[in-house]
């Protein structure tokens, strides 16, 4: 009996301790998110905080658009992911930049917000040709509504390669093009990362080695997009951030943090991150994407830019390394072009560095009206 009740009281203790933990730990990501909300709050009288559904090519699709003045340049931040929306972020990647811009983010179709206001219905197809007519539309309800002739196309990621064809098809709508992290061509890009990951985990004689030379061999042989090809992807995201997470700052765990204690984020927003980790339902959603996003390969894409071009990378960028971005830029051919290297970065500039990102697209863009 003396036994049970110590037992009982040992399993009642841990139960306490686990319980202050979970009611802590809320507690400290409330306080956060509230510290958040504050300092994200526009101010002035003329700004704008908005977060709405339009009816873009028939769907009803999400829209974030923020700035201190509604007569400042329209910038249309463009996702990356594929399908990875980044309106709950914005609190820490683009503050200062709201102060001299109206920043549009936009879920694109089959993702995000905009996946789970349209699945009444069957659901739509989801292809880089219609998200360009869907975002040919939100540009031109941007100019619309703020009275602007153009707008500055601002890709990351995935998003640089929907909004590198973008500027090329209409150059008369867009002022400017930054390109963060640029995709080049993944799967060259992952390649030369998982070898980087190889030689460290040989260095230090890790039991990671046999794993890494057999992704290394597999993506050697990969000649198109293949559904395991995300698997070897995924991987070697996780491995690159277990042997190289030293030369830059860590994406994923700044990334979870940074959502926790976002003051936008909502459980639709949880929702989708739970379709992301699903493997098989991401690609069935997202097929043709994933297919466009492992098939490009940016020299074939062209080097003729009609706008003025800004790169912005990170030198530890493990999907886009840093030498085949600049060995691309130095082929563009634009009015006027910026290259902007961050040390000790990766591939999310925006969040592993916002201070840093923010300064470098304030000088570009104040920089054109010398031009």
């Amino acid at each position: 009996m003396t036994a049970s009740r110590t037992g009982i009281k040992i399993l009642r203790t841990i139960c306490l301790i686990l319980l202050a933990i979970v009611l802590l730990s809320c507690g400290i990501i409330g306080s956060f998110r509230l510290y958040n909300a504050h300092n994200f709050q526009i101010q002035s009288e003329t700004g704008i905080d908005e977060q709405t559904f339009l009816e873009i090519g028939g769907l009803q699709q999400f829209v974030q658009i923020r700035g201190e003045c509604t007569s400042n340049p329209i910038i249309v931040f463009v996702h990356g992911g594929p399908a990875n929306p980044l309106p709950h972020l914005a609190y820490r990647s683009q503050r200062q930049l709201e102060k001299e811009y109206t920043i549009i983010h936009w879920d694109q179709r089959g993702s995000g917000r905009t996946y789970f206001a349209n699945t009444g219905t069957d659901q739509p197809e989801v292809s880089l040709e219609l998200i360009l007519q869907d975002m040919d539309e939100l540009v031109d309800y941007a100019r619309q509504r703020f009275s602007q002739e153009a707008v500055i196309v601002m890709g990351y990621s995935w998003g640089t390669i929907v909004g590198g064809h973008y500027v090329k098809r209409h150059p008369e709508k867009v002022t400017a093009f930054i390109a963060v992290s640029q995709i080049i061509n993944v799967l060259q890009g992952v390649e030369i990362s998982a070898r980087r990951v190889l030689a460290e985990a040989q260095r230090t004689d890790s039991s990671d080695v046999q794993e890494l030379t057999d992704l290394v061999a597999k993506l050697e042989n990969v000649e198109e997009y293949n559904p395991e090809l995300l698997h070897y992807f995924r991987r070697i995201e996780l491995l690159n951030h277990r042997h190289l997470s030293h030369e830059y700052r860590r994406s994923i765990p700044l990334t979870a943090w940074a959502s926790a204690t976002s003051p936008t984020i909502n459980l639709t927003d949880l929702r989708w991150f739970s379709v992301l980790i699903q493997s098989e339902r991401f690609e069935y959603i997202q097929a043709d994407i994933l297919r466009e996003c492992f098939s490009f390969d940016a020299h074939d894409f062209g080097t003729d830019f009609p706008v003025f071009v800004l790169f912005v990378i990170g030198d530890s960028d493990w999907i886009t390394p840093a030498a085949l971005t600049q060995a691309y830029y130095r082929d563009i051919d634009a009015p006027h072009k910026e290259l902007v290297i961050l040390e000790g970065v990766g591939h999310n500039p925006t969040l592993e560095a916002p201070e840093e990102f923010q300064t470098a697209v304030k000088a570009f863009l104040t920089d054109l009206t010398t031009y």
